[in-house]
């Protein structure tokens, strides 16, 4: 099984990717959701974050990223609890061992250098410009606040320079198209098993 790695930067639209390749019947581990869930509602882990950071992290019974503004800082909180999320995604992909590839979906796999644990990775880009219309106005955001956002990310050139495979989410291209291109390429590089392999596996059943 190959495990996948999908990023984006913000409101690059990856989570809508992701729902097209689930689509086509590939599992996605939500790591993004997984570490908010474990932050804020699993004891064990909020009495290790509330050791590492003290209990003023915690406001109204939810983590107070406002305490986490720095990458520095935030890469301090997910160090607490990356073991944890490891686990479960280790846990997960053995359920879906008979699946030819998995994705493992994180906003920050590069910023974390999560990519090393990934056999491949696609990167999802949105053009910042795009990105900054759109925010300005379907949101509430204050434009210093977007600015701000968008100006502290990884340099997208990075990103797509490490990644893969590039899926640009953009209303001049055929998205759908290059998703399917992206799953029928990551499935081409299944491997296949040998004459050997496959004698072995039937002996193994049969006998």
């Amino acid at each position: 099984m190959i495990k996948v790695g999908l990023t984006g930067n913000f409101h690059s639209g990856h989570r809508n990717i992701i729902t097209k390749f689930e689509e086509l019947g590939v599992p996605v581990f939500d790591a993004d959701l997984i570490f908010k869930f474990m932050i804020n509602y699993d004891d064990n882990i909020v009495k290790k974050i509330e050791k590492h950071f003290g209990k003023d992290v915690y406001k109204y019974c939810l983590l107070d990223f406002k305490k986490f503004d720095t990458n520095k800082k935030f890469e301090a909180l997910f160090d607490v609890v990356k073991d944890d999320i490891f686990r479960c995604w280790h846990n997960w992909n053995i359920l879906n061992s008979d699946r030819d590839y998995t994705i493992f979906l994180s906003s920050v796999l590069f910023e974390l250098r999560l990519n090393e644990k990934m056999d491949l990775t696609i990167n999802v880009l949105k053009d910042k410009s795009e990105r900054k219309k759109w925010l300005m106005t379907k949101t509430t955001m204050p434009l210093g606040i977007i600015d701000s956002i968008l100006n502290g990310e990884l340099n997208e050139k990075f990103k797509t320079t490490k990644a893969d495979y590039i899926i640009t989410n953009s209303s001049n291209d055929n998205i759908d198209r290059n998703i399917k291109r992206v799953h029928h390429e990551i499935l081409g590089k299944v491997k296949i098993p040998s004459k050997i392999e496959t004698n072995l596996i039937s002996r193994n059943i049969f006998t």
